[in-house]
């Protein structure tokens, strides 16, 4: 026996039977059904069997091993790694690797531009490392000079000498800058700390005009190491963003101001300060070499990051003391 229906039961059965006799007025009554047929007719489809793809046998020219290497199966500086971008010849290069052709000299007037630029670049900075006390200066001389270059925050050990702590920091490049090569590096010369934290800044970017821009808008932050603490990291960040690792620069920025500023002489190299050397973070084979033979001017001194620029330079360096 059929249940009797309750008031809000027949209100519904009511309310659907008008809602189906407005849908077949439409002509919209069979829509579900037909859009169910619809639905599982395209999956029907998609179980199709594909066509097997044609294979051609391999070609016998050469290609780039980075298609057959996943991207986690490729160390950088090995088998399948691709430097992003290569200078242009009328660009600075620095520390991109190049073929062990002669040295490529640049024209007359790339380099007279690039001395013009050296020379601008070391007044705008009111830095002249150049300018040494004279001889039989007393320490409150050298202190003087020190807090000149660098700033108030100059605080060597007290078994470290002013005279030694600002001889050991002042450059001796060659007199004959710029060199044939015109290396980016040749341009901070005239003051160490800031050829140091430049080549921070312009390691493992290949794009010139992102390096220069980015490593002058460091300098208009903090034109001496003493400026360093009172530096807004949000600001530095946002400045040095688009040379990537910015971090790890932040990083090797910060070392090598403290360094700077409290080190004995000034030494650098790539053993821990705990195992006795002076190693500072971001500051590897290309930042020591580029200051000793580029900054320093020490033609003996042994090229260890098997850069091409720094090798070619260093042989110009010493066919021009001959």
């Amino acid at each position: 026996m059929d249940r009797k229906l309750s008031d809000y039961e027949k209100l519904r059965e009511a309310k659907i039977a008008r809602n189906n006799a407005r849908l077949s007025s439409l002509g919209l009554l069979n829509a579900a059904e037909k859009m169910r047929s619809t639905v599982k007719g395209a999956k029907d489809a998609k179980k199709k069997p594909k066509a097997a793809k044609k294979t051609t046998p391999p070609s016998k020219r050469r290609t780039s091993s980075r298609i057959s290497k996943k991207p986690d199966a490729l160390v950088v500086g090995g088998p399948g790694y691709f430097k992003a971008e290569k200078i242009s010849s009328s660009d600075c290069s620095d520390d991109e690797s190049s073929s062990s052709s002669a040295i490529e000299s640049k024209s007359e007037e790339i380099i007279s531009k690039m001395r013009l630029e050296m020379e601008t670049m070391r007044k705008n900075s009111g830095v002249d490392a150049t300018k040494l006390p004279c001889l039989n200066s007393k320490e409150e001389d050298y202190r003087n000079q020190a807090v000149e270059l660098w700033g108030k925050s100059c605080c060597p050990p007290p078994s470290c000498s002013w005279k030694t702590f600002v001889e050991s920091r002042l450059p001796t490049p060659s007199p004959d800058l710029p060199s044939p090569l015109c290396l980016m590096q040749e341009l901070y010369t005239h003051d160490g700390w800031t050829f140091l934290c430049s080549c921070v800044l312009m390691t493992r970017v290949s794009s010139h005009d992102t390096k220069d821009r980015c490593i002058k808008g460091f300098f208009d932050l903090c034109p001496k190491p003493s400026d360093f603490a009172n530096l807004p990291m949000d600001k530095l960040k946002d400045t040095i963003n688009s040379l990537g690792f910015q971090f790890e620069r932040m990083k090797g920025l910060k070392e090598v101001t403290e360094a700077w500023l409290t080190r004995p002489e000034f030494t650098l190299d790539t053993i821990a300060v705990e195992k006795g050397g002076n190693k500072i973070a971001q500051c590897g084979a290309f930042a020591i070499d580029s200051y000793y033979t580029i900054f320093k001017g020490a033609a003996e001194h042994v090229v260890t990051c098997k850069i091409k620029d720094i090798e070619r330079f260093q042989k110009w360096q010493r066919s021009t003391t001959k």
